[in-house]
């Protein structure tokens, strides 16, 4: 068995998230250029049912399995971890089956609903992926129970992979026929990607397993009692995914009218929208991967720990896994704060000024929503913890505080003529900041983590202060040879450099975790 690192499994994750969402950002242009406004249009309105299906019957599974496999490791049983494994399967294989045969069932119905006939094709293309989402996601939830998360992350490369090449080659053979065929192409690949991916899995499965020695422990588990544990487990994981969902489909439904309802014209407030959701949101999104890899990889490794009473072991992890959090995300804050236009630029370029000065709007949403980076990363990675310890419901506590909270103050401040458009923002950050208080609340008291100020504060002060210096020296001086955008991305890169650089030469991490976070 190969067992790796926290830091090693969150990297592992980290890397093929990041490239992942590189391929998918890369995709949508091509694609939106092929399908049109209106295939784009019809494409945007079947997704996020698909998603939401997704995260209502399989998101909760990989960490709640990789939680019930690392204990039954610990305890060197091995059998029960498979037997976990089995069960899931057969949990999933029946709730995927059944999600995919109601949505082709409903697909009329949807389609009415929305207004738009031509989208059932589009339903019956994506209906079956569920199914094999479901079974991907077992799959995922029982190598990272193992601590090897490489399985992982190259089944999501392939789907990427295998969705845009794919996709696009259907889009352009079908396109001929009109935009419901293409589209119709386009959602048939995401099917055909997963069950690429599945075939992945599954061979990745045999070869794991092969070098797996299960011996004849008799503590096991029946198949119904496994079935129980995993379904009382798994369903406050699936809580705590599906809040924030349904928090931003209130915002789709809500947010523009009820600005329109504050004096703002009805197309500005549909643009603002999309500057949240298109431009901000993808951008902070970004270095959220970090801490979505931390948070997946800190479940299985610390599990074992409290299952066994090794709770000293999962308390130095915990501190560890913080820590290389803050200092991750701290600089990523910092610097949608001190340059929202350069970052903005390089991405998306010079935004439109049709109705109002747009790039100013984003340039503002994205220092508001800065703060909300750091918050919500510490967030991800604390509920990870507290999922870990059995805490399951204090975050989904924090989070419909959170929520409503949100709610509140953004329907407080879409009132106030001057800051009616960052509203969303405002309450957003007060939302993440909220969660993530509480859960270190709820966490300090199971675990009194003890802070190192000078290696968690006051080196990383200094050193975002030269990261800072290091950037504006190096855009100036690449902005007179090269493109903007080009200027902008090294000199943001040189100031990352210039931060990692000053970290490992003032210490922020002792020899001795060092040593630790590669052998935990």
């Amino acid at each position: 068995m190969v067992k790796q690192s926290i830091l090693k499994s969150a990297l592992i994750l980290t890397i093929c998230g990041i490239i992942c969402r590189l391929l998918g950002a890369f995709y949508r242009v091509p694609q939106a250029v092929m399908l049109g406004a209106s295939g784009m249009g019809n494409y945007y309105l079947i997704f996020p049912v698909f998603a939401f299906l997704i995260s209502l019957s399989s998101s909760s599974i990989p960490q709640s399995l990789s939680k019930l496999v690392s204990e039954s490791i610990a305890k060197n049983n091995k059998k029960q971890a498979k037997r976990y494994f089995v069960s899931s399967l057969f949990l999933l294989s029946i709730f995927g089956l059944i999600c995919t045969i109601v949505l082709v069932f409903i697909a009329p119905f949807l389609s009415n609903l929305q207004g738009n006939k031509s989208l059932v094709s589009g339903y019956f293309a994506i209906a079956p992926a569920i199914f094999f989402v479901c079974l991907i996601s077992c799959f995922r939830g029982y190598f990272q129970g193992y601590q090897t998360m490489t399985y992982s992350g190259i089944s999501q490369i392939i789907e990427q992979v295998i969705k845009i090449s794919l996709g696009l080659f259907l889009i352009n053979k079908l396109i001929i026929y009109g935009v419901e065929y293409a589209v119709f192409g386009s959602l048939i690949a995401i099917t055909i990607s997963e069950i690429f991916a599945l075939i992945y899995l599954f061979f990745s499965y045999i070869f794991f397993k092969n070098k797996l020695k299960i011996g004849e422990e008799n503590d096991v588990l029946t198949m119904k009692e496994s079935c129980k544990k995993i379904i009382k487990i798994a369903l406050p994981f699936t809580l705590s995914y599906i809040i924030f969902p349904l928090a931003l489909m209130i915002d789709s439904l809500f947010f523009v009218k009820i600005l329109t309802n504050a004096g703002v014209s009805g197309e500005i407030a549909n643009n603002v929208f999309g500057i949240n959701s298109g431009v901000v949101s993808t951008l902070t999104n970004l270095p959220i991967v970090i801490s979505t890899g931390l948070a997946t990889a800190i479940v299985p490794a610390i599990s074992g720990n409290i299952k066994s009473g090794q709770i000293k072991v999962a308390e130095e992890k915990i501190m560890l896994v913080l820590k290389i959090g803050f200092l991750i995300l701290l600089p990523c804050a910092v610097l949608f704060a001190v340059f929202p236009r350069e970052i903005i630029f390089i991405l998306f370029g010079s935004l439109g000024n049709s109705l109002f000065d747009e790039m100013q709007v984003a340039s503002g949403m994205l220092i508001i929503s800065s703060v909300g980076v750091l918050y919500l990363g510490i967030f991800q990675i604390t509920t990870a913890i507290l999922q870990a310890d059995n805490k399951f419901f204090a975050p989904i506590k924090a989070l419909i505080i959170g929520v409503l909270i949100r709610v509140l103050v953004c329907v407080c401040l879409i009132f106030v003529s001057s800051i009616n458009i960052y509203s969303i923002s405002i309450a957003s950050v007060v939302c993440y900041g909220f969660v993530a208080i509480y859960n270190m609340g709820v966490l300090q008291k199971d675990f009194p983590l003890k802070v190192n100020y000078n290696t968690f504060f006051i080196v990383p002060f200094f050193a975002i202060i030269l990261m800072l210096c290091a950037c504006t020296l190096f855009k100036i001086l690449f902005t007179t040879f090269l493109p903007l955008g080009l200027s902008y991305l090294f000199a943001l890169f040189c100031g990352g450099c210039v931060y990692i650089l000053f970290l490992f030469v003032f210490k922020a991490f002792e020899k001795r975790e060092v040593a630790y976070l590669f052998k935990i």
